[in-house]
């Protein structure tokens, strides 16, 4: 889970959140990139229908996407594509019953 600062902050004033960790905590990302949860790791606790607590615990950052690397997809399609055999499900997914090609 990943909670932006803002709302941390609002169910902590609701005794619904609390920082477990401090930050600032290093965050691994593709393509060998770093971020940073300077907020560090929250618990938040919120009921649920029945009237039992929920637990979620996660990093928490002002915002919630960084940008991505870029890739020439046209590229990497035909390389996947030489690289793999024509009929093979493992790279095929179930669509309404239908086997069709995974997205990569």
């Amino acid at each position: 889970m990943v909670v932006k600062k803002s709302a941390a902050d609002r169910l902590a004033r609701l005794g619904k959140a609390e920082q477990t960790e401090a930050g600032p905590l290093l965050i691994s990302r593709v393509g060998d990139k770093k971020s940073v949860a300077d907020h560090g790791r929250y618990k938040i606790s919120l009921p649920i229908h029945d009237g039992q607590i929920v637990e979620l615990h996660g990093l928490c950052l002002d915002r919630l996407t960084g940008t991505f690397p870029k890739y020439f997809l046209g590229e990497t399609k035909i390389y996947v594509r030489i690289l793999l055999p024509q009929v093979n499900r493992k790279h095929y997914q179930n669509c309404r019953n239908t086997w069709v090609e995974t997205l990569i």
